[in-house]
């Protein structure tokens, strides 16, 4: 093969090199191409993309919900995904737990920047153990930042202890960096020993929980053993060196605590600090009364000498409740000690009653009838306003029950008689809901409430007999004199009655509403024979107010009610025997104009019908049928006294009392009240099945709200 020349080469490298540049350039000129075409679908893209959010915009303006500004969509928020007063603080869906914050995070972009924008949303936290994830709780705990925490924790009783506590320590150890910024804590734990962890951080002076509002500490089992955690049993942290030490430190925080709201649920009581309870308004206690007395010197036992102790640190508490709660009764008031017969020799312990004077409301639930004036007595609540009590009835064959609850015997020597009347001067609410007719009369009888304006009793007994027809026979409402120790209520507004039968009896209606010159409002719900307090309503009487002069013109017949002139509200709910006629009645002898009596002419003046039986007040005539005629004259003019200590006698009207209301001090205004009745103004049918939608609808054109 022969060998090219050199030059041969060179001209052929000089082509190459030719050809070379040529697609170089060609090269760069298409990248320029693709460069410009590629910034044009750059901008197509970025148009593109600028008219799809537009057009998504537009079309979310068509929704109300997008309407709102973001403040008030975090308000709603927080509101929808609050955790507080929830017994489970997650959806669930197929077992598949979605909290709240997730949820709304993921509807769209914008709830989603707003979410994760807001603390608030993530600072409630709920650890379950069936949905067991610390990963999330430490993922809320960094986007809730600086917001305050409220932290939930709930076991189950499938859970075994050494699982539970090992949790309960774990959570314990991981909240101790955000404690300042804790504002309720929550826990229900199965075993006392995590129960101790939680009280052992508490009382820590290391932890300083200076946000801390709500405390909730639950065991959930009821009537736990405490053989491992004895010190909560003996323990009074309230003298523990640490905490004396921890309340002289010049912290505000810790001297003057923020709990408000304290839940203790068969915890034993006295072991939190002292300055937890300073500022404490209200305290919700649950300890299942025992059924006999704990043997097991593991068990605790709920004493009144405890909670005695426990409320003198509550100075500041405004609302007890006792949820299914009777402590064991191991005290006496001091003032009974002496009186005590020289034979008569007491285990109990002396002790004052304790005064909480911003106490405002007592719920009280499944007590005896014994029990209530027995607590009460150890309590001096000045401003109590109300009282909401829900009364068990004594199994009649065990009798021997009171035997668990510190009483001596069945029938109370006179050290447990307690005969001292407890005086309530600021009680203005009193609901008393009774199993049966014998709790009823026997529960409030030794207490007086001077200012009281509304009432509720309420029959709660199970085992109230069935009627043929398959309904059921409420017991008959005792009368008020049996149930309350002064049964004049001169203050009275508000009257509610639940499943009571309202006695036959001609004048019970009567006597029952005559104790309430002022009542404004009554409700009757699943009452029966409610025909007779109706016939109460509607009862007139006719007669003039002022005798006129002599030789004048007789003045006009008027026309009044005999009982509860101020009535202007009735509620009816499932009373079954209550017909229209009766309401519609009761409507007409209050809402219509004062018209002469067609059945009475008019007397001639200056008669002997016209002189009155005393300087104020004369009768004159006979009543036909439920209507009296009377005529009131007046004999001098009567100035209401400054401070009046007591209200004036009733005017004595044949076939009636006129009971005068707080403000009346003479039968004369009684009487004009009587004359001038208040119009009803509004009336609830529900459930009565004698009365159409159509006959409560027609009480509309009488001027009444239906």
């Amino acid at each position: 093969m022969n060998r090219r020349r050199k030059s041969s080469i060179d001209q052929d490298i000089t082509v190459v090199k030719a050809q070379l540049d040529i697609l170089r350039r060609r090269e760069a000129e298409y990248q320029t191409l693709l460069d410009g075409i590629r910034r044009l679908m750059d901008t197509v893209h970025d148009e593109r993309v600028a008219l799809e959010t537009k057009e998504i915009c537009l079309d979310a303006q068509k929704k109300p919900i997008n309407w709102l500004p973001t403040e008030l969509l975090v308000d709603i928020f927080v509101e929808c995904t609050t955790l507080r007063g929830r017994d489970d603080q997650a959806f669930c869906i197929d077992d598949v737990q979605h909290h709240p914050p997730v949820v709304v995070s993921h509807v769209c972009q914008r709830w989603r920047c707003v979410a994760l924008a807001t603390p608030r949303l993530w600072s409630q936290i709920s650890f379950q153990d069936y949905s067991w994830n610390p990963r999330r709780g430490r993922i809320f705990t960094a986007r809730s930042r600086g917001a305050l925490l409220d932290l939930q924790y709930s076991s189950s009783t499938d859970i075994t202890l050494s699982e539970e506590a090992k949790r309960v320590d774990y959570l314990l150890t991981e909240l101790v960096a955000d404690v300042p910024r804790i504002r309720s804590l929550l826990f229900r734990c199965k075993a006392p020993q995590s129960l101790e962890m939680v009280i052992k951080t508490l009382v820590c002076p290391g932890n300083k929980f200076s946000q801390l509002q709500s405390l909730d500490l639950c065991a959930i089992i009821p009537g736990p053993a405490y053989s491992n955690t004895i010190p909560l049993l003996s323990r009074d942290h309230l003298k523990d060196k640490p905490v004396e030490q921890a309340e002289n430190e010049d912290d505000s925080a810790r001297r003057w605590s923020g709990l408000h709201h304290l839940v203790l649920e068969e915890v034993p009581l006295l072991n939190l600090p002292k300055y937890f309870l300073v500022n404490l308004r209200s305290l919700v206690l649950v300890f299942c009364p025992r059924k006999n007395l704990p043997m097991r010197r593991t068990a605790y036992l709920l004493k009144m000498s405890y909670m005695c102790q426990f409320l003198s640190l509550t100075p500041r508490l405004e609302e007890l409740t006792l949820n299914n709660t009777v402590p064991f009764f191991d005290v006496m008031l001091s003032k009974d000690a002496g009186d005590l017969p020289p034979d008569e020799e007491s285990h109990l312990i002396p002790t004052p009653p304790v005064r909480l004077d911003h106490l405002k409301i007592i719920d009280w639930s499944y007590p005896y009838a014994a029990d209530v004036h027995r607590f009460m007595s150890f309590l001096d609540v000045p401003r109590l306003e109300k009282f909401d009590l829900q009364v068990e009835e004594l199994p009649p064959k065990r009798s021997d029950m009171l035997l668990w609850r510190g009483y001596q015997s069945t029938s109370p020597p006179a050290s447990l008689a307690l005969p001292n009347v407890v005086d309530f001067p600021s009680l203005r609410d009193l609901s008393l809901q009774c199993a049966g007719e014998e709790p009823a009369v026997a529960v409030v009888r030794k207490f007086t409430f001077p200012v009281l304006e509304k009432i509720e009793l309420a029959n709660i007994d199970t085992a109230a007999q069935s009627l043929q027809g398959g309904e059921i026979s409420p017991p008959i409402l005792p009368r008020l004199e049996s149930i309350l120790r002064d049964p004049r209520l001169p203050h009275l507004t508000h009257l509610t009655l639940s499943r009571f039968t309202i006695s036959p009896e001609y004048g019970r209606a009567d006597a029952l509403l005559g104790y309430m010159p002022v009542l404004v409002s009554l409700s009757l719900d699943a009452c029966g024979r409610v025909e007779r307090l109706m016939k109460g309503l509607e009862e007139k009487i006719v007669g003039a107010i002022k005798a006129p002069p002599q030789g004048a013109n007789p003045t006009k017949p008027r026309r009044g009610v005999k009982v509860c002139p101020r009535l202007e509200a009735l509620s009816f709910w499932g009373c079954h025997d209550l017909d229209f006629a009766s309401v519609l009645a009761v409507v007409h002898s209050r809402n219509r104009p004062y018209v002469r009596d067609a059945e009475d002419p008019p007397k001639n003046p200056g008669g002997p019908q016209d002189k009155a039986a005393n300087p104020v007040t004369g009768v004159s005539g006979r009543g036909k049928g439920a209507e009296k005629k009377e005529e009131v004259s007046m004999g001098r003019q009567i100035r209401p006294l400054r401070k009046p200590q007591g209200h004036s006698a009733s005017a004595q009207i044949t076939g009636g009392t006129f009971a005068p209301s707080s403000n009346i001090v003479s039968t004369l205004i009684a009487a004009q009240e009587a004359f001038q009745p208040a119009h009803i103004l509004y009336v609830r049918i529900k459930d009565c099945k004698l009365i159409t939608e159509a006959d409560a609808l027609s009480l509309k054109d009488l001027g009444v709200a239906v």
